[in-house]
């Protein structure tokens, strides 16, 4: 391995700890991942919405903070969350912890990587899950938000007597406003890049490394 790579300066970080040299501000996670649900909620809301279907790695995490294989979830989803205005936050097939969801269930295969040509079979169970789920919340609310899904998805939901909506007008309107907490970790990342030289040149044990930006 080249001793400039990016992987070896992760592998034998000794640079990066901004705390060495300032205070982190005081973040409160807690707080932090319920404005980000209650935002979440809000928009799904405003969009007339009963529930959103969220598979954006993005998404996931910012909703439940779940954070496993984020590359290969944007290529081969195989995770994926019902988030209702009203009700409990549903993951399915999670492979890691998700600390703000509420329940974790079995994952019907919504790609092709896991279920081969099954695919419009799949999707009509997955229409029948999120039937299901609209009952369970005790809503007769049919409009359902669906976030970047095959069109079998959108079809067999639509055959369930499903409206189907763009998912992104909610989660991506959710991460307009930013809470308190949210700008603070902002910062605190911008400081790492001025203060640690990550932005612009600088020496380390390595040699000069840098983003020009």
């Amino acid at each position: 391995m080249n001793q400039f790579s990016p992987d070896r300066l992760v592998s034998q970080d000794d640079w990066s700890d901004l705390t060495r040299v300032k205070s982190a501000p005081e973040i409160d996670i807690d707080r932090l991942h319920n404005h980000r649900l209650t935002r979440l909620r809000s928009c799904i809301q405003e969009t007339g919405a009963a529930m959103c279907l969220l598979v954006n790695p993005v998404s996931l995490r910012y909703a439940v903070d779940y954070r496993a294989y984020a590359l290969f979830q944007s290529h081969i989803p195989t995770a994926y969350l019902f988030v209702p205005v009203d009700g409990p936050v549903v993951i399915h097939g999670a492979l890691d912890s998700a600390p703000m969801a509420d329940e974790f269930r079995k994952a019907r295969p919504i790609s092709y990587f896991d279920g081969a040509t099954e695919l419009e079979s799949n999707a009509k169970e997955l229409a029948r899950d999120v039937v299901n789920y609209l009952k369970e919340i005790g809503t007769d609310n049919r409009r359902v938000a669906v976030e970047y899904v095959n069109p079998s998805i959108t079809q067999a939901l639509e055959a369930a007597g499903l409206e189907v909506i763009d998912g992104v007008l909610a989660s991506e309107n959710a991460r307009v406003i930013k809470s308190e907490d949210e700008i603070n970790c902002i910062r605190w990342a911008n400081q790492s890049l001025s203060t640690l030289g990550i932005a612009r040149k600088s020496k380390t044990r390595y040699g000069t490394i840098g983003i020009h930006t």
